[in-house]
């Protein structure tokens, strides 16, 4: 497993367990090499999820999410960890959606 794919993992598998800790079913989507990398599910909310590693995703990357999510009617997230922290970012046609942090 390289470095950039190994730190990628690493960043989705902790993710996941973070929004899993908030009440969601996370599903990987390992390998799939689609804009996103988590699918997360709670009540009659579904987050399609970008993780980055200490930053927000592109530009393109955040349009090519909200995109998708607005087909299929599900919420684009950016996720990335600021000072040891998850910050979620709701991502918004204007990209200046809600931010909320958490802690891992």
């Amino acid at each position: 497993m390289g470095r950039p794919y190994a730190k990628g993992y690493r960043c989705e598998r902790e993710a996941k367990a973070f929004l899993e800790k908030q009440g969601f079913f996370v599903v990987r989507s390992a390998g799939s090499h689609s804009p996103a990398d988590l699918v997360a599910i709670r009540y009659r909310e579904v987050w399609l999820v970008q993780v980055k590693a200490k930053t927000l995703p592109s530009k393109a990357e955040r349009e090519k999410l909200l995109n998708i999510a607005t087909m299929y009617g599900a919420t684009a997230v950016a996720m990335f960890k600021q000072n040891r922290r998850w910050c979620v970012k709701i991502i918004s046609g204007d990209n200046k959606g809600d931010s909320k942090d958490g802690s891992s």
